[in-house]
């Protein structure tokens, strides 16, 4: 590799979006780098956690979207009005 990777390929690294090559390249220098290895794979733990946190969130806002309409509150019954009385 010519050059230190940048975050921008780190973060293309983490994300699996990084062509076989480069990939190549950049594990070739995270080999040399032990500290910027263990930064990489706890970004990777994070990211893990984080998409499942998300998919688990989209299910349930999916399930939540297709149940059945809840039932409208029946309206309070109508208490009887009496007419005042009148004296005399």
């Amino acid at each position: 590799m010519t050059h230190v990777p940048d975050e921008h390929d780190l973060h293309a690294y983490i994300d699996g979006r990084l062509d076989p090559a480069r990939r190549a390249e950049v594990e070739a220098w995270l080999a040399r780098q032990p500290e910027r290895l263990a930064e990489l794979q706890a970004w990777q733990r994070d990211a893990q956690q984080l998409r499942a946190a998300l998919a688990g969130a989209a299910r349930r806002r999916n399930r939540r979207w297709t149940r059945a309409p809840a039932r409208r509150p029946r309206p309070p019954p109508q208490r009887a009005t009496r007419s005042p009385r009148r004296c005399c």
